[in-house]
């Protein structure tokens, strides 16, 4: 999720030190004595759970240690953190493993499965064969800690049970269940997470020449297409070109790339765009089109993304499905800098116009920057089109845990909830989303949104025919008291519409 770029002094005294330096002695994070807190789920969320680390960490002391897929980060606590006094001056290990999206961050703590996260025994032994990874690093910035990020082999890593997980949407809308043989589910909803439509930069240029627009980054001149588009685009049996998105007489194919089943991200793409998992709805349209090619690493081909079908026939290798955000990223870029169409259902924390759009090397940077995010039926994705109900295209955290959970990971875990839901902590996470240079002074670009406190709008989830039952929701932003200052939203403007 993140994407912050390291400045280029701080880079290049990174890549001074990137054969051994760490930010703390790896004997000093032994897992028999140093707490060990495992999450998974949501890839669309990373960026937030990486500035919360960020912020319980000591500065200086930060390393994370990651496969790709996997990320440890292990780190000293600063006194006065979110965890609490107990825990100041301490070393911890806070694990995220990313693979399969919103529904690992479900079904494996009710179920009690084992996930694959970074085995921190190589570390203790002094020996990794983690590289630094000059590019993702990140410097410190107000209360956030410097990060050191090392790319680890990808085969080292453990299988624990987690026992926090994230997701993009509630569990039933995931399909399954807040119950199981490992216990409830406690569920918990800091904030929501604004989706876009992303398209390859090869398709924008085109885009908007046809819809009369010059060829920039501005807002002001971002192309639009209707959710009928997008539906089409993502239809079963279609096969789509430039002509089907208004640029006449265009033939170039438009690949579609798409998630997994288990994923939030895919979920909510469905729900908005198909009115799929909502009861009591009538399906109108066919559904997503089936993936006919996926893989699971975090840099992609050009075959594995959908290019090597010989001829664009109906559902034949064209449609590609990550197992997470980062690999449609990658494919979306490799299509750009190939000249081809594609179109992409992303959260907006993927920078558009940053490099890197990842931390942890989940990104292939060698083609980054090749894509970018399309006005939906007019309206930019902006906190400001959000929360005047002009845009709708977004979905609520849930962050869970069993019922049972005590002890360390229990802090974390409270931690992670009151800091995505913190009005200065997500001020400096909306920072790092998408934004456009020409919009409004004081007006953040795309960003996270916060439950409210207005009545009138409870029961949000409810009338989705989901359990249990949301904060309530009133699209303010992560500003408290609404005043005009970055990243907030004047007065008055703040409405109730339905989510999707």
């Amino acid at each position: 999720m993140q994407q912050k770029l390291i400045a280029t002094a701080v880079a290049a005294a990174l890549s001074a030190a990137a054969g051994s330096a760490f930010a703390l002695a790896p004997g000093a994070f032994d897992p028999a004595s140093i707490p060990q807190v495992y999450m998974s789920g949501a890839t669309a969320q990373n960026g937030g759970i990486n500035n919360v680390v960020r912020l319980i960490c000591t500065d200086g002391t930060l390393d994370a240690y990651s496969t790709g897929k996997q990320v440890a980060y292990v780190c000293t606590v600063k006194a006065g953190s979110p965890l609490g006094a107990a825990y100041d001056n301490t070393a911890i290990a806070i694990h995220k493993e990313s693979n399969g999206g919103s529904g690992n961050g479900v079904n494996p703590l009710i179920n009690g499965t084992v996930l694959a996260f970074v085995d921190l025994s190589p570390i203790v032994s002094g020996f990794t064969g983690c590289t630094v990874d000059t590019v993702s690093s990140i410097a410190a910035s107000g209360s956030l800690a410097a990060e050191t990020v090392r790319n680890c082999p990808t085969s080292q890593t453990v299988n624990q049970i987690p026992q926090v997980g994230f997701s993009d949407v509630d569990p039933p809308i995931l399909g399954m269940a807040s119950s199981g043989p490992a216990g409830s589910l406690n569920l918990y909803s800091p904030n929501q997470l604004t989706f876009g439509v992303a398209v390859s930069l090869p398709l924008y240029r085109a885009l908007q020449t046809a819809q009369g627009l010059a060829n920039d980054d501005t807002a002001a001149n971002a192309p639009s297409l209707s959710n009928a588009m997008v539906q089409r685009l993502f239809q079963a049996s279609k096969v789509n070109t430039g002509a089907t998105v208004g640029i006449a007489g265009d033939s170039n194919r438009i690949y579609p790339l798409r998630r997994g089943a288990t994923s939030g991200t895919q979920k909510t793409a469905e729900t908005y765009f198909f009115n799929l998992n909502i009861p009591k709805q009538q399906f109108t349209v066919n559904a997503f089109i089936a993936p006919s090619a996926s893989y699971n690493s975090v840099v992609a081909s050009d075959a594995a993304c959908g290019t090597a079908s010989a001829a664009p026939t109906a559902g034949v290798g064209v449609v590609f499905a990550g197992s997470a955000n980062e690999e449609v990223v990658n494919c979306l870029n490799r299509h750009g800098a190939g000249g081809r169409y594609a179109v992409a259902n992303l959260t907006t924390e993927f920078n558009a116009f940053a490099n890197p759009a990842s931390p942890a090397a989940a990104i292939d940077t060698n083609y980054a920057t090749n894509f970018r995010y399309v006005k939906l039926n007019g309206y930019l994705p902006t906190i400001d089109n959000m929360v005047r109900g002009n845009y709708s295209y977004y979905s609520e955290q849930v962050i869970t845990s069993l019922s049972t959970l005590a002890g360390t990971p229990m802090n974390v875990r409270d931690a992670f909830v009151a800091e995505l839901g913190n009005a200065a902590n997500v001020t400096t996470i909306n920072g790092s989303f998408t934004k456009w240079t020409d919009l409004p002074a004081g007006r953040q670009g795309s960003g996270l949104l916060k439950p409210g406190i207005a009545t009138a709008c409870k029961g949000t989830f409810a009338s989705l025919g989901t359990t249990p039952d949301s904060d309530p929701v009133n699209y303010l932003t992560k500003n408290p008291t609404s005043a005009l200052v970055s990243n907030a939203i004047p007065t008055g403007v703040a409405v109730c519409p339905p989510r999707f």
